[in-house]
């Protein structure tokens, strides 16, 4: 009786540590979501005359998308805000994409 507690106490935190590592695989990882926003702003600053950029504030919309706050000072004098919005797209295969969206620029 007591060998047969000790398993059906085994089996239930098994199972619990299984359901908690399959929902984790559905959401954005900070540092996944950190490491796409900084490419997108490298990316950015290789495209076009930056003086320099700055990425900060991230904040979590939803389990698959997160969004920081990009800063940037191009090399004409034009100071732009926007937001990185990076977004898990598949979870089985962790494929996860950025964009830029609310763009706010002073000349």
């Amino acid at each position: 009786m007591r060998y047969l507690s000790k398993v059906a106490v085994l089996t239930a935190a098994a199972s619990l540590a299984v359901a908690g590592t399959a929902f984790a695989s559905n959401n954005l990882r900070w540092k996944d979501a950190r490491h796409m926003a900084n490419k997108l702003a490298r990316h950015e600053a290789h495209r076009h005359k930056v003086d320099h950029w700055r990425i900060f504030g991230g904040q979590r919309v939803s389990h698959r998308e997160i969004d920081y706050v990009y800063n940037v000072d191009y090399h004409d004098g034009t100071l732009c805000d926007a937001t990185i919005r990076v977004r898990l797209v598949n979870p089985s295969t962790r494929l996860i994409r950025a964009r830029f969206t609310d763009v706010h620029c002073e000349h």
